[in-house]
């Protein structure tokens, strides 16, 4: 606001509203300020730059509430601004309004349907996916490159000429304008080896294994009634299985072109597992094929975002192995973003105290120690991650230690507070009493040597 009162002073009316629209932010009273900035723009027309570049730096400094209520006060004045309603979306998506945030797209849509970032952002806010504008377009394009449905392969070992699925699969070390590979099936290799695969399923009549993959091979040789008798009494053997209804329900979509049943199957493991990502890959490509557009995005922005966090890659089993390499060879960065991404997926305290070590390598002590403080909470008994905490508390306590040596006695005190925010032990409360008794703050002793008192009177019941 200073540049533009140095080229002409505003309006003061305008300027009190402007002014009464700061205060009414700083109370946190949004819609009043968004008020107050109309009324300043209506008085004095070069409040709009203002507003323009307020919004900017609101929501560059992630103060979205502010960012919604300038907006929204500017678009009076300017309803066709399909970019000012995209970034408004924006800011309620931040503010995890996603139904504001919907008739926001929607109305830049309205505007200019052939407004990418506004369609890439509709889509994503379905599934809440954080990523926005060209970021979110990037990412997504690059996913919107697979072109058929993943299937799950054989559960039994085989020789290695026996044909595989053609599934994509991410390059290892992919760009965003890199090609997702994938391999031609051996439909014709398939034929080889069906005598052999029927007969261990007719030897192995109540193995789901056996029956599905003999479906599989089948499903490669473009079998397809076939393949989906064979999915079906896989699936009898073990009904809820989702690797079977998977591909049962490909193999649905592509020999009878039951879309509307395939879809309720996908749906139906979705509901079940939100991260799992051939699920969300073959709804994509099933709207594709149903020729519903809008919905196929919404999976695509759901499906980037997922395989972001995995490092492109599609199985829990693949993400859990290739964290253990990255853990063991050091390579920090990437093991922390699976083993968290690991983490949004399901509760395990081996992985929370693995990424409490990478922490600490990292010298991060306080992510460390949060992590360490989970494992323990979603398991008691975690020795590793006990341990590891009582480590940090003997290192403070040694430091606090020759802190008093040298008479630094509110310096130790802070080191011993930090130390019983991990985890309470006598030593650190006792080394705590002796330096409040010095410093004379009796209360501080008195608290120090009750904490003393209740934990070792805990230490006895247990």
């Amino acid at each position: 606001m200073a540049m533009l009162e140095k080229e002409r002073a505003f309006h003061p009316a305008a300027q009190s509203q402007w002014n009464a629209a700061l205060r009414n932010f700083a109370k946190k009273l949004y819609n009043r300020a968004m008020l107050n900035i109309r009324e300043a723009i209506r008085k004095d027309p070069l409040y709009l730059e203002e507003a323009h570049i307020q919004i900017n730096s609101y929501f560059r400094t992630g103060q979205p509430e502010k960012a919604v209520a300038i907006g929204l006060a500017i678009i009076v004045f300017e309803p066709e601004n399909f970019r000012l309603m995209n970034q408004i979306g924006n800011a309620y998506r931040k503010m995890e309004n996603y139904k504001k945030a919907l008739q926001m797209y929607q109305g830049a849509l309205k505007v200019n349907p052939k407004y990418a970032h506004a369609r890439y952002n509709m889509a994503a806010a379905y599934f809440k996916v954080p990523k926005m504008d060209e970021e979110l377009v990037r990412q997504t394009k690059f996913v919107e490159k697979f072109v058929i449905y993943r299937r799950t392969g054989y559960q039994l070992t085989y020789d290695e000429a026996v044909p595989k699925l053609g599934n994509q699969v991410m390059p290892k070390h992919f760009r965003y304008d890199s090609e997702i590979p994938y391999k031609e099936e051996d439909v014709e290799g398939a034929e080889i080896w069906i005598s052999r695969f029927e007969k261990r399923a007719k030897d192995n009549p109540d193995s789901w294994q056996h029956q599905f993959d003999l479906a599989i091979l089948y499903d490669i040789g473009r079998f397809g009634e076939l393949a989906l008798r064979y999915y079906q009494e896989s699936a009898a053997l073990n009904p809820l299985c989702d690797l079977i209804q998977n591909n049962l329900a490909v193999a649905i979509a592509e020999y009878r072109q039951d879309f509307k049943k395939a879809k309720e199957m996908f749906l139906s493991i979705l509901k079940k597992d939100r991260s799992n990502r051939t699920i969300v890959l073959n709804l994509a490509i099933l709207h594709r094929k149903m020729n519903k557009p809008f919905s196929m995005l919404k999976y695509f922005t759901y499906l980037g975002e997922l395989l972001a966090k995995s490092h492109g890659l599609f199985s829990l089993d693949d993400m859990i192995q290739a964290a253990e390499e990255y853990y063991e060879e050091g390579e920090h960065n990437k093991a922390i973003k699976l083993y968290e991404a690991l983490l949004d997926e399901k509760d395990d305290p081996e992985w929370m105290y693995r990424l409490g070590v990478l922490y600490h390598r990292k010298l991060k002590l306080k992510s460390a120690i949060a992590y360490w403080k989970q494992a323990l909470e979603a398991d008691p008994d975690h020795t590793a991650s006990f341990e590891a905490l009582n480590e940090q508390i003997d290192n403070l306590e040694d430091e606090a230690q020759q802190l008093l040596d040298e008479n630094f006695l509110l310096d130790a005190a802070s080191l011993l507070e930090l130390a019983t925010s991990i985890y309470p032990r006598v030593s650190t409360y006792e080394l705590l009493a002796d330096i409040h008794e010095e410093l004379g703050e009796k209360d501080l002793a008195d608290q120090a040597a009750l904490r003393i008192r209740e934990l070792a009177e805990n230490e006895k019941v247990a």
